[in-house]
């Protein structure tokens, strides 16, 4: 049941707190939204006593949020989101409706292309607007509002324990992690005749990798220090996919990728997966995630019954 004392709460509030974050400055949230300073510390003061907690801290420098302040920002990003996806909606005058996906750049070889494919086979009507990202970069798009639905990596970093059960998971498969070289790379041939590699070949290598934070980056460094080697220091370092592919073919590095990714572009871009002797190949499991209130959406359900048709992920 709401609380009556909601019914006070204003979005512009909403925002204010928001700027307040963002900007560090009530002077500077003053001028963002084209009010006065006092105007914008009535409307903040107005927001503490209806959630019953102080907000923000305020000192010579500025203004900070409190633990309980992030809290209510995180939930009035969600707030605004919908509130804005209400006005386009609105506006839309045709009747298709709207999906914001964001997806990691290696659904989109294979998973997103063949989901779109069995909704129009279906005859389904659905626009998609798609935003490719790294697992942390669409947890935050997700928790803002950004995005109706991820498709992203379970893992630690998808999601806090205080935001888990706000959310839908859908297990859609496992997904390998290679590594792999391009026709430069002097282990090309023995990997193109299905040959295992020893890893001590792996030393002095070029390596091409994704950054640092990365979760493909991170399975290298563990996989080389596994195998008694130094985390290797990539020649180029790049945040796409694509480039990586790219790269790796056009030069005699090394880089690791999902292994769907390098079948998929092998053929086009002379691209071979690595077989290591006695080492394992890395699997993670890759969901789709939403927020319940999406549940109502019509896209997300026309999405997601096409979605868990599409075979396992490789």
């Amino acid at each position: 049941m709401v609380n009556a004392h909601f019914g006070k709460l204003r979005l512009k509030s909403l925002q204010i707190l928001l700027l307040a974050e963002e900007l560090g400055s009530l002077r500077e949230v003053a001028g963002a939204v084209s009010t006065s300073q006092p105007a914008v510390t009535q409307a903040l003061q107005e927001l503490e006593k209806l959630f019953g907690q102080v907000l923000l801290d305020r000192d010579h420098s500025g203004v900070s949020l409190t633990d309980a302040g992030r809290l209510v920002a995180n939930h009035a990003r969600v707030v605004l989101g919908e509130v804005s996806n209400a006005a386009r909606a609105v506006k839309d005058k045709r009747s298709v409706p709207i999906l914001r996906l964001g997806t990691l750049p290696f659904l989109m070889f294979d998973l997103v292309p063949a989901t779109l494919r069995r909704l129009t086979e279906g005859q389904s009507l659905l626009r998609l607007q798609v935003h490719e990202s790294n697992v942390q970069g669409l947890r935050e798009r997700l928790i803002a509002g950004q995005d109706d639905l991820i498709l992203t990596r379970l893992s630690a970093s998808a999601l806090d324990v205080n935001e888990f059960d706000a959310f839908r998971i859908h297990k859609l498969g496992t997904a390998k992690v290679t590594l792999f070289v391009g026709e430069r790379h002097p282990l090309y041939t023995k990997a193109c005749q299905g040959k295992t590699i020893e890893p001590a070949l792996l030393m002095g290598c070029e390596w091409v990798l994704p950054p640092p934070d990365s979760q493909l980056c991170q399975h290298v460094n563990e996989l080389m220090v596994s195998l008694g080697m130094a985390p290797p220091v990539p020649m180029v370092q790049a945040a796409s996919l694509n480039s990586i592919l790219m790269m790796v073919s056009a030069t005699h590095a090394v880089s690791a990728a999902p292994l769907s990714a390098v079948q998929r572009m092998g053929g086009l871009l002379h691209l071979v997966p690595l077989r290591l002797r006695n080492v394992k190949t890395q699997s993670t499991d890759t969901v789709a995630l939403y927020h319940q209130r999406q549940e109502g959406n019509p896209a997300l359900h026309l999405f997601m019954n096409a979605l868990k048709q599409e075979s396992v992920i490789n």
